[in-house]
């Protein structure tokens, strides 16, 4: 269940190692589990939306469509909330969602009354979350890295060097200041990390203009160019 594996295959697996199981008897053992789980998983989404900052992304996962023999795109979201990194005292806490494709409207369904910062990617299904102000954006570095990082795995070249560079100096004083509280922090990542954030901008802006459009690094670069114009205005 923890690897999403279908009843089906996992009657396969047990059989192998011959325990005989039917699929309904599966099926019936994880809806009673849901319906007993169900007032515990609700509660956990009632106090996470109350908390000041949210971190959510998704994966891409197939959902079976009996009947048919083929399966749905759907996606699994996960949304965190823990502010230890902070100085926080609160309980980390976190709940999954599984929905069927992979629209802006799960994400606004399960954030409905949330108001504080949200940290993403870039997916235009965010973008009606931060319409009116209730949610602030908070662009995801990891994501720019990831994108950059995969180019540079492949086929490193002196742009993407210089763009690692870039990132893992912001990643450095996130390591100093981990665990001081929110005010240290802000004041560091605003003495500190802000002209790094916009020099990178620069960076990504100036070097992505004299690159192909199709180019896989150039995406990457725009990417984080456009992640970084949205939320250039908000406190680091």
């Amino acid at each position: 269940m923890g690897y999403y594996l279908p009843f089906y295959r996992q009657v396969q697996m047990m059989a192998a190692k011959g325990v005989d199981i039917e699929r309904s008897t599966l099926a019936r053992s994880a809806g009673y589990a849901a319906a007993l789980l169900d007032p515990i998983y609700n509660r956990i989404r009632e106090i996470g939306r109350t908390r000041t900052k949210i971190h959510t992304d998704d994966t891409r996962l197939p959902i079976l469509a009996p009947g048919n023999g083929r399966t749905h795109k759907g996606a699994l979201w996960v949304y965190v909330a823990d502010d230890r990194n902070s100085g926080s005292q609160e309980p980390p806490i976190a709940w999954y969602r599984a929905t069927m494709g992979r629209a802006g409207e799960s994400v606004m369904s399960e954030l409905a009354g949330f108001t504080g910062t949200l940290q993403a990617d870039g997916f235009s299904g965010y973008n009606q979350l931060y319409k009116g102000g209730a949610i602030r954006e908070a662009a995801c570095l990891a994501h720019l890295r990831r994108k950059i990082f995969d180019v540079h795995d492949s086929q490193p070249t002196e742009l993407s060097t210089t763009a690692m560079a870039g990132i893992q100096a912001i990643y450095w004083i996130e390591e100093e200041i981990r665990g001081l509280p929110p005010a240290e922090r802000l004041a560091a990542r605003r003495r500190r990390t802000r002209p790094l954030v916009r020099a990178l901008r620069r960076q990504l802006m100036r070097q992505g203009k004299g690159l192909s459009r199709h180019a896989d690094i150039a995406k990457a670069f725009a990417y984080g160019h456009q992640a970084m114009a949205r939320v250039q205005s908000l406190p680091l």
